[in-house]
């Protein structure tokens, strides 16, 4: 539901602030939900008030101004303290014109996109219906439009999933009432078929695509260059990529809880297919097969020392 993080809010700018400060003293990078909760709250409030628990409801609750005035508020805080802070999932021209004025005058802040924003738009919550509820929500080709171009120009400096695993049951438990539905779709099977169909079809580069989506996050949360990168004394963590392939994504060939969920990406095809990945040296995945034994995974501890700004 719509309470995801009921408790983990930081509703006034005292208790942000404060955060703030914590945040700089450990010397990491904080990932921030950016949506202002005292005003989406408020036009939750106007709209069922209204009689309104449509699909549709759900994107006119959280307007583009819920996501900029977050990202505001949380870097004009940030400007005396300095605390290394990433914006999660930023989804609008409107806040992409704010981080972009903060940048300009010297904000350390990065921030991400995901494939769901540069693939869709809100006419698929049509298509969807609850499947498409996503915080925050899908917007208008404008700001798809908008946020490529981030991509290109460096504002935006990763694409991650955002991968929600709800399952259809959770998703269809409040069909007739889309603020009991819960927010999220799955996503990291999704990833690189989506960015490497748009590289390959030139909106952006195939070297782009992988900083995109692997070098610049171990960049900039302090693992690189033993994660991200291809070198001797690296981890051998490693995609496969067939460019001369095809993937048509199909709910019964996919491995997340959320298979029957992915109503946003079911049918498509996209250019290029994944053959084969390998985590520390070992396969993984190969010809549409997990292979990998559970287990073999190990934190990866970030490096205060080597959290970059510099993608």
């Amino acid at each position: 539901s719509d309470d995801e993080f009921e408790g983990l809010c930081l509703p006034d700018a005292k208790k942000l602030y404060q955060a703030l400060q914590l945040v700089a003293e450990t010397g990491l990078v904080c990932a921030v939900h950016a949506e202002n909760n005292q005003l989406l709250e408020w036009h939750t409030a106007q709209l069922i008030a209204a009689g309104r628990n449509d699909v549709p409801a759900h994107g006119e609750s959280r307007p583009p101004h819920v996501e900029a005035l977050a990202i505001a508020t949380l870097l004009t805080l940030n400007e005396s303290i300095g605390a290394q802070l990433h914006i999660a999932h930023l989804s609008c021209a409107e806040a992409l014109a704010v981080f972009r004025r903060f940048k300009a005058t010297g904000s350390t802040a990065s921030a991400e996109t995901c494939p769901h924003y540069l693939l869709f738009t809100e006419d698929d919550l049509a298509r969807v219906g609850p499947y498409a509820k996503i915080n925050p929500p899908l917007r208008k080709a404008a700001d798809q439009a908008a946020l490529w171009e981030g991509l290109r120009d460096g504002s935006l400096m990763a694409i991650t999933t955002d991968h929600s695993p709800f399952t259809v049951a959770e998703k269809e438990s409040a069909r007739e009432d889309i603020w009991a539905t819960p927010p999220g779709a799955p996503g990291v099977e999704e990833l690189l078929p989506g960015v490497m169909n748009e590289a390959l079809n030139g909106r952006i580069s195939l070297n782009k695509a992988v900083e995109l989506v692997a070098t610049n996050g171990a960049k900039r949360f302090g693992v690189y260059p033993e994660r991200g990168h291809i070198a001797v004394g690296a981890f051998a963590d490693l995609v496969i990529y067939d460019p001369g392939a095809q993937t048509t994504i199909h709910r019964d060939r996919l491995f997340s809880q959320a298979r029957d969920c992915d109503k946003l990406y079911a049918g498509m095809t996209f250019r290029g297919r994944v053959e084969r990945t390998i985590v520390n040296g070992q396969t993984v995945y190969v010809d549409g097969e997990v292979v990998g034994e559970r287990g073999g995974g190990q934190f990866v501890r970030p490096d205060r020392a080597r959290v970059s700004q510099e993608f």
